[in-house]
């Protein structure tokens, strides 16, 4: 059961953002697992079968829905080897998922969440009001 991230969340973050090299990562791992592997997985894994009940072709396995730290740099201007944020999403599993709606929440350094919709269609928004309501109260526990 998701519990919330904790304030060594956000400092593992912003520390991961101050040295942004695989040194200090591998060094960081075990709090990068603590920290915030562990609470994305409960996060999904307690928001799965709310978000399966807005649609049922959702992926709402962690290993699909939450997002890799490590960043793709071959085709970034962005050199750094890991992002200093998360996120989790879900969507469905099309080859073309921006035609459908995909509800993701990301943490940063600064802020723990940013939750939100993407979707290129407007059908489908209708739907957000109840995630937003079911993550209020998930952050009321």
């Amino acid at each position: 059961m998701f519990k919330g991230f904790s304030a060594e969340t956000i400092d593992y973050l912003k520390g991961l953002k101050e040295n942004n090299n695989k040194q200090w990562f591998e060094a960081n791992r075990d709090r990068y697992i603590k920290y915030l592997v562990e609470p994305m997985r409960e996060l999904v894994l307690t928001l799965g079968p709310f978000m399966l009940s807005i649609d049922p072709l959702f992926e709402v396995f962690p290993g699909k829905a939450i997002s890799r730290i490590n960043r793709d740099i071959r085709f970034s201007k962005d050199k750094s080897p890991y992002r200093s944020n998360m996120w989790i999403s879900f969507k469905r599993t099309y080859r073309d998922w921006k035609a459908e709606p995909t509800y993701f929440f990301e943490i940063f350094d600064e802020r723990l969440f940013s939750p939100g919709l993407a979707a290129d269609l407007m059908e489908g928004f209708e739907n957000l009001a109840p995630v937003y309501s079911f993550f209020l109260k998930l952050r009321s526990r």
